[in-house]
């Protein structure tokens, strides 16, 4: 699914499992609503924000040419604007922090956070820490000799001597920092240009393309009497994923899969509604087969533990230990047959094992006829048990 930011996605799923922005949002409280639509039933899912300086002139732009509202005052229009570029700033730093991106998420929104999360991509890269001071002061003697009228892109041409005619129309072909860094990569100027902005040593200025100036900060990297470090990347771990079911448990696990899309299809929902993989995958390792311990699977409470317990914990049960299952069974037909002849008792009173069982039989397709035959009542009788249950939510 594709969308943009003018528009809803309208998703109404638990299991996404990849949401990819291709552009930078303005703002981190728009990112962590959009983001957090990824892994909502609690497995572990993959967001990826592509963003360029692109994104970011972009968003001054329309932030600098917001129309102002007529029912404020030229002063709170004033502060809006503001409080827009403050925003934004947070998401810029966001987007170029070397640190743990879920700590910096919830720092932002006032919540306490680990330093790692050990999950985000900061977190799975390797780190080392480079002194880059001298670099830093030839870029930032480069900002303050072209007084401090341009913006990155010409900062980086200027540095690595790039003779365009935009550079010479300026004359900054004559400057003493022309060519100050001729071997290094564009790409590599820029990283430093974006961690001077993201440490506070200079700032953009100005919406569309904007300028960029020295902070105090910088005048005193400028004048050695403070210094420049920077994290640079070594490696990148493999991103962390949920532990797979085991190979022994895997025919369980396609077992209460498929029980629980036959359920789904027979409620007319989305199978995650029922149960989420993860709920599942706790089962295999859980392997309930009571009440009680269907109770300590993740995502069950009473309500499900009456809906689909006993179907759940007889399938396990069944893959667990068949012999036992089959005498359970036995057990439950002797239990049934006890009465000499079918209908002899539609309306005698439910015990709690027979209602468990209709709703395990109804919930699990069992067909009205067939359950009236099992349970020696007539099928009005059933239709009416099944009303009773429906009413108390306990069917649907």
């Amino acid at each position: 699914m594709v969308a943009t930011n003018a528009f809803g996605m309208g998703i109404d799923k638990s299991d996404v499992r990849y949401v990819i922005h291709y552009n930078m949002p303005k703002n981190l409280e728009s990112y962590y609503q959009e983001a957090g639509r990824a892994g909502r039933d609690g497995e572990d899912s993959d967001c990826i924000l592509m963003f360029g300086q692109q994104d970011i002139e972009t968003a001054r732009f329309f932030i600098e040419n917001t129309e102002p509202n007529p029912e404020l005052s030229d002063e709170q229009n004033d502060t809006f604007k503001k409080k827009e570029e403050e925003r934004l700033s947070f998401m810029i730093a966001y987007c170029k922090t070397k640190g743990c991106l879920r700590a910096y998420m919830l720092r932002y929104f006032g919540d306490a956070a680990d330093d790692r999360c050990e999950k985000c991509s900061n977190c799975l890269t390797n780190f080392k820490t480079v002194d880059v001071t001298v670099d830093a002061q030839k870029i930032l003697s480069c900002i303050v000799r072209t007084r401090q009228r341009f913006g990155a892109q010409t900062i980086c041409d200027v540095l690595r001597g790039k003779e365009s005619q935009w550079v010479k129309s300026f004359h900054l072909t004559e400057q003493s920092t022309f060519a100050l860094l001729k071997g290094m990569r564009q790409k590599k100027i820029k990283s430093l240009i974006d961690e001077l902005e993201a440490q506070g040593y200079i700032v953009y200025v100005g919406a569309g393309k904007p300028i960029l100036k020295v902070t105090d900060a910088g005048w005193l990297v400028l004048k050695g009497k403070a210094q420049v470090q920077t994290r640079e990347a070594l490696t990148i771990q493999t991103t962390v994923k949920t532990a797979p079911v085991s190979e022994n448990d895997t025919e369980l696990f396609e077992a209460l899969r498929e029980l629980r899309a036959k359920i789904a299809q027979k409620r007319g929902v989305p199978a995650f509604v029922i149960f989420s993989d993860s709920a599942l995958r706790d089962m295999c390792l859980k392997t309930p087969t009571t009440d009680e311990e269907f109770l300590t699977v993740n995502g069950v409470g009473e309500t499900k533990l009456k809906l689909y317990g006993k179907l759940f914990t007889d399938r396990i049960l069944a893959y667990k230990n068949p012999a036992l299952y089959a005498e359970k069974n036995k057990q439950s037909e002797q239990r049934k047959s006890k009465t000499v002849s079918h209908y002899t008792i539609p309306f005698d009173r439910w015990t709690a094992e027979e209602t468990a069982d209709l709703i395990a039989e109804y919930n699990g397709g069992r067909s009205i006829k067939e359950i009236a035959w099992g349970h020696n009542r007539t099928q009005r009788a059933i239709r009416f048990a099944l009303d009773k249950l429906r009413d108390k939510g306990l069917i649907y």
